[in-house]
């Protein structure tokens, strides 16, 4: 009987685990108010669903508001050509909309920065195992330096979009301090 309990016991522990790991998955529904391609649809009939589970989700979210917010949006056709959340917000941002859309900006804050799923996190460590793996002989390492070379590397993509990236970095490197050594000849 004292094996029968302790069995139990285990399976109730991680049925709990599991339920508890995987009931937290309303987040990922909720960018689907924002993509553009979308937007012709719910002008025609609203997601309402979608918006309890933001609100539900993000208890911070003002759920009259964003609602008032997302009818609005739907119905400009100059924002169905944003590409997604992240655009939207910048567009949002570079237009001066954030105090008009205060409610749909925090929430696209929110969607831009949470990770949908674990893949860029576990990106992010493999990323620094290989950085840490590669200089681990150099003792003269420090965290900021470590903390850089990860962003660099995370960031692949993005420093590649910079026009000139390499010379920009160079030319801010050599102000920082004179570092050649002057020769006289006796």
């Amino acid at each position: 009987m004292n094996r029968r309990s302790s069995a139990v016991e285990v399976c109730d522990i991680i049925i709990d685990q599991a339920t508890n790991r995987f009931q937290s998955t309303k987040h990922l529904s909720v960018p689907l108010l924002f993509l553009p391609q979308n937007f012709e649809a719910f002008s025609k009939k609203f997601p309402e669903n979608e918006l309890t589970i933001a609100t539900e989700a993000f208890p911070e979210i003002n759920k009259p508001k964003l609602k008032t917010e997302l009818e609005v949006m739907y119905s400009r056709t100059d924002l169905r050509n944003a590409s997604g959340a992240s655009s939207l917000l910048q567009l949002f941002i570079q237009n001066g909309l954030t105090r008009a859309f205060s409610e749909s900006v925090k929430l696209l804050k929110i969607i831009v920065t949470l990770p949908m799923t674990t893949v860029e996190n576990e990106r992010c460590f493999s990323t620094l195992k290989r950085i840490k793996t590669f200089l681990k002989n150099n003792n003269k390492m420090s965290q900021d330096r470590l903390n850089a070379l990860a962003t660099l590397s995370i960031s692949k993509k993005l420093i590649q979009s910079i026009p000139e990236f390499n010379r920009l970095v160079i030319d801010e490197f050599s102000e920082l301090k004179q570092r050649q050594m002057d020769f006289k000849y006796l």
